[in-house]
């Protein structure tokens, strides 16, 4: 008996995660932006958020990279940019690939924003671009 679980089957179909083909006429080239898994955007959301025991830092440096180098992949699934290649991509570019990674990935453009206000309240909070 070699059943698969329910488990073993629901995991199975979230390693196929959707994507969207996007062409970039400048780069001649199709580029995939795909969905991220729940780590992945657990990870980017808490790449946001720095803590030092009780005090919160909101991070918002390479933000959009970061999203970028994460949802950003080849036809084969294979990650594109790295988020140092990414800082280096045209930012015309790079803001429509954003665009399609937040709606691909169900995320509001001002989610960071919202982490960021929500913290506001929190005592010990500081704010960094840098």
């Amino acid at each position: 008996m070699n059943e698969q679980t329910q488990k073993d089957r629901i995991l199975a179909r979230s390693a196929l995660l959707p994507r969207e083909a996007v062409v970039v006429p400048e780069w001649n080239e199709t580029v995939y932006v795909r969905r991220m898994t729940l780590g992945e955007r657990e990870e980017f959301e808490e790449g946001a958020m720095e803590t030092n025991g009780k005090a919160i830092k909101v991070n918002l440096r390479n933000v959009r990279s970061r999203l970028v180098s994460m949802a950003l992949v080849d036809e084969a699934g294979a990650q594109l940019f790295t988020v140092a290649d990414a800082l280096r991509l045209d930012s015309l570019i790079a803001m429509r690939l954003v665009d399609v990674a937040l709606r691909v990935n169900a995320m509001a453009a001002d989610d960071v924003e919202e982490i960021a206000k929500n913290c506001e309240s929190a005592p010990n909070v500081s704010f960094s671009t840098v």
